[in-house]
């Protein structure tokens, strides 16, 4: 018999008024996408010290940043309107770029690798998850889920995560020694199905990230301004989940104030069990090293 799961809190980081999304690198320093154009990095007392880059269509120049990676000691920028990937690195700033030939839907960088979703095969039900530059590894997700997108993943040693930020299916876990795919279910209250009046499938999953080394899957659910969700009073919320779906954790965040839809967007040490939260403007700290040590 399961268990209910765990309540735990989070601590206020850093106050802002707008953060589109967060990376940080293994050694634990946390960047977050302020604008198009501008990164920023939070210091251990919350401020914010940020990064206008240079606009251009040269190597080390940026048109519109639409995501934000990280891994090791790098970030990694979607440059949307250059059609490229840009790394940098704290200590010796621009490293190189990879071209993106196509719109990406979400991007991970690991072991120095920038892998990707294109918006394009998501539209036509066929996530597949491939590598920039010289790279060729390719993992393909094959769903039968007209409309359900766009796709989010994630991406270790062993394991691939994938799922579509509808919740009429579950998420899928890809092993990548043996190319088997396994189901795991969403938390039972996000009910399947949300549609708003002209039929269309809902969003509810905002972020999600896999630790595989504690066996945690983090999941990101967001409030919003349609009708179907202010019926079933979803507040923002993140739930961790052990590899088999089964929920031991969650944490709950007022919704906005000033913001009909309350997207959340995670970032996570996995070095040292802490996850990093925004709302859209402050940024929250997790520490889940009861959960992963207790499972």
């Amino acid at each position: 018999m399961q268990g209910r799961p765990v309540q735990i809190q989070s601590s206020l980081v850093s106050e802002g008024n707008h953060c589109e999304g967060l990376a940080i690198t293994e050694k634990g320093t946390l960047f977050g996408l302020y604008s198009s154009n501008t990164v920023f990095m939070v210091e251990d007392a919350g401020r914010r010290i940020y990064f206008n880059q240079s606009i251009g269509a040269k190597p080390y120049e940026i048109s519109s940043i639409a995501a934000i990676a990280s891994g090791e000691n790098q970030i990694c920028l979607y440059d949307k309107g250059n059609s490229r990937f840009s790394l940098y690195s704290y200590d010796y700033g621009y490293l190189e770029s990879k071209p993106a030939d196509e719109k990406v839907a979400d991007l991970k960088l690991f072991n120095g690798i920038v892998y990707y979703i294109c918006e394009d095969e998501c539209k036509e039900d066929r996530p597949l998850i491939r590598t920039a530059g010289e790279q060729t590894e390719e993992f393909l997700f094959l769903e039968k889920n007209k409309g359900a997108l766009p796709v989010l993943f994630d991406i270790s040693e062993n394991y691939v995560l994938l799922a579509y930020k509808t919740p009429s299916v579950s998420l899928k876990i890809y092993e990548r020694d043996n190319g088997t795919v396994h189901r795991i279910p969403l938390p039972g209250r996000v009910l399947k199905g949300f549609r708003d009046s002209s039929g269309d499938k809902i969003e509810v999953l905002s972020d999600l990230a896999l630790d595989e080394e504690a066996k945690l899957i983090i999941a990101a659910f967001f409030s919003g301004e349609k009708p179907a969700l202010r019926k079933q009073e979803l507040n923002p919320f993140i739930s961790l989940m052990n590899l088999k779906g089964q929920e031991l954790a969650m944490v709950s965040f007022p919704p906005g104030e000033h913001q009909e839809r309350v997207e959340l967007k995670i970032a996570v040490n996995r070095k040292e069990s802490l996850l990093y939260v925004t709302d859209g403007a402050n940024i929250y700290k997790i520490d889940y090293k009861k959960v992963a040590s207790h499972h």
